[in-house]
């Protein structure tokens, strides 16, 4: 099981940049004369092959990102999707989610395909929607926005259950809340910007616990205990210049900084996190961290060179 969550504050967010290392078959990247790399085809392989998925975007875009599946060992990526568009996306062991503008009327929700497709959900369809979540019990999570009568944002909160085609309303509210995403005690929270930013942990509509929410935050991962905040500099376009990692403590709230590294996913137990090094603009330098071990420097992974990453899901593969 993956206790590991990620949930993305903005329906368009910062997304991965990813590129294929030399000896990587399958599609990806190739290198032209200068090193730079440009778009390859779609991999062969099958989707539901890789252990981590990120977000890229060739042109180091935010708002043009593809989905790749990326190998720690030997370090390499494959590409999945090309021109889809990607403003969010989660993975569990059966399915890539996706919020994808590969179309003229906003985001939709789907599944990337084997070829590079992007697919109906079964019995839901490609709705307009974003900030897809995958629950521990395998139902999806995902954020619809529309209006009342009086032309005023509503934010709507669901639960799609493919097994038996149930869609549940879970949360209603203003265009103030976000979310939702999963927490390993099998409660949901939600943020709120308004009147203060606050992270809500909530069962049903009651509040069970809050937490301060970092103003300059664009992305939140949920670990086994932990919750990982990306920090972005002043100015940041949907979070596409982040700075640092701020780790918050799901039970007695206390905070910590991790210093000029950026998350991208927690492993599948939710103890340990992927990270980029943000002082790096035009490669990802990618560490795995612990955070049992705060003094610890980050344990080297290897660089994907021309490219940066932004976000990425690991699954459990048995």
């Amino acid at each position: 099981m993956n206790l590991a969550h990620t949930w993305t504050r903005t329906a368009v967010t910062a997304v991965a940049v990813c590129g294929l290392l030399a000896g990587c078959g399958g599609g990806g990247k190739t290198f032209v004369s200068d090193g730079r790399p440009t778009p390859g085809p779609v991999s062969t392989r099958p989707v539901n092959s890789f252990e981590i998925y990120l977000q890229a975007s060739t042109e180091g875009n935010v708002l043009f990102a593809d989905v790749y599946g990326l190998e720690l060992r030997p370090l390499h990526v494959d590409r999945l999707t090309a021109g889809k568009r990607i403003s969010t996306m989660e993975a569990d062991a059966e399915h890539v989610a996706v919020a994808s503008a590969d179309s003229d009327i906003g985001d939709r929700l789907g599944y990337v395909g084997d070829g590079g497709s992007i697919l109906d959900i079964p019995g839901l369809g490609r709705p307009n929607a974003f900030a897809p979540v995958f629950d521990r019990d395998g139902t999806l999570l995902f954020q619809q926005n529309t209006k009342n009568t009086s032309g005023a944002v509503v934010t709507q909160f669901f639960r799609y259950d493919e097994r038996s085609g149930r869609k549940t309303l879970l949360l209603q509210g203003d265009e103030h809340l976000s979310g939702p995403f999963a927490l390993p005690d099998g409660f949901l929270a939600y943020s709120i910007d308004s009147p203060k930013r606050t992270l809500l942990v909530k069962k049903g509509n009651r509040t069970i616990r809050s937490f301060p929410d970092p103003e300059s935050a664009t992305e939140l991962m949920i670990g086994a205990r932990l919750a990982a905040f990306e920090l972005d500099a002043a100015g940041s376009n949907f979070g596409d210049k982040p700075t640092d990692t701020l780790l918050l403590d799901l039970k007695s709230g206390k905070q910590r900084t991790v210093v000029g590294w950026q998350p991208l996913c927690w492993d599948p137990a939710g103890t340990k996190l992927l990270v980029r090094r943000t002082a790096n603009t035009t490669n990802s330098e990618l560490a795995l961290l612990d955070p049992d071990h705060p003094d610890a420097v980050p344990q080297p992974l290897g660089t994907i060179p021309h490219l940066v990453i932004y976000h990425g899901a690991w699954v459990a593969r048995h």
